[in-house]
């Protein structure tokens, strides 16, 4: 959505906080991105890390009108399980995938 088009890669950050509407249940940071974001990571990592290092933490899933700042779920184990499920194509913890 406006002032966004595609043709620009676009990225917020900045301190990671909580959303207190949730009662902390999801992160929160800094971020004027509007619809069409969804599903863009949260990408974890220091100025020296390598990209073999990054852990995705989160990622876009909802923003407030009029509040600039974008909010995503705590990804944890359970999260990491069914990423790790479907890369696979195994059963992880009861998510069931099939092979790529």
């Amino acid at each position: 959505a406006t002032p966004y088009d595609g043709t620009q890669l676009v990225y917020c950050r900045g301190a990671v906080g909580t959303d207190a509407a949730t009662g902390g249940t999801t992160w929160s940071v800094p971020c004027d991105m509007t619809g069409g974001s969804s599903g863009g990571p949260w990408v974890q990592a220091d100025n020296t890390a390598t990209y073999a290092d990054a852990v995705v933490g989160s990622l876009n899933s909802y923003g407030y009108t009029g509040v600039t700042y974008m909010y995503g779920p705590k990804f944890n184990a359970e999260t990491e399980a069914a990423f790790d499920s479907a890369d696979t194509g195994t059963l992880v913890a009861g998510v069931v995938t099939s092979a790529p």
